[in-house]
Order: C-alpha cells, then structure tokens, then sequence
C-alpha cells in the first residue's frame, strides 16, 4: 500500500513538473554554444589575422580576408576553401560542420569585409 502511494505522489510530481517545464519559455543557447567569432577566432584567425588582414608564416603569405580577391570571390568559393583546404590551408571538413561553415562565411561576409 506504502509503495502504491509513494508511486501515485511520484506520478503526480512528474505531471506537475512536466506541466510547468511546458509553459516556460525556450532555453537560451547553451553556454558552451560556440558563435560565428569564436570560430574564426579558434580556427581562422591564427593565420589570417584578427580582422582578416593577412599574414606571412614563415615563407607562406596567407592572403588577407578583408582586401583584394577575397572581396570578389563568391561564397561557394569561401565554403570549399574552408571545407577541403588546399594551398596550404588546411581542411576543416573534420572538425567543422556545414552550418559552422557557413556561418564563417557568413562572418567573414559581414564582420571581416562589411558587407551586409
């Protein structure tokens, strides 16, 4: 009998609880939600610099994101660069997905070259 009364109060938290979480308004993203940013700052920046300026490592010139054919290329061009690397870039396709991608494209886009 003890048990069939723990179980019934049991059932009847959870419908409460299940009640409540339904009527509370969706999470924000989660903490460790990784944005546009951090991306290019994790996987672009190192070579590219901080604002897509270029660099030169070591006897490799690593052309410039916000200058130059950069500006022209199209985004399909960016997305492969990104994705399967090449000239000395390496690919990301491994460690990024396709949304992440596209949102380095986007970012470079709009944050980098100031185009909207």
């Amino acid at each position: 009998m003890r048990v069939k009364s723990l179980f019934q109060s049991t059932g009847l938290c959870l419908a409460l609880t299940a009640a409540g979480c339904a009527s509370r308004p969706e999470r924000p993203a989660a903490a460790g939600a990784v944005t546009p940013r951090v991306l290019y700052e994790r996987n672009c920046a190192v070579c590219h610099g901080p604002q897509g300026q270029g660099t030169e490592l070591g006897t490799m010139k690593v052309p410039p994101l916000n200058s130059g054919a950069a500006l022209n290329d199209p985004d399909e061009k960016f997305y492969k660069q990104i994705n399967d690397g090449g000239k000395g870039m390496p690919p990301f396709k491994a460690t990024l997905d396709d949304g992440q991608i596209a949102d380095l494209v986007r970012f470079i886009r709009e944050e980098i070259q100031g185009k909207k």
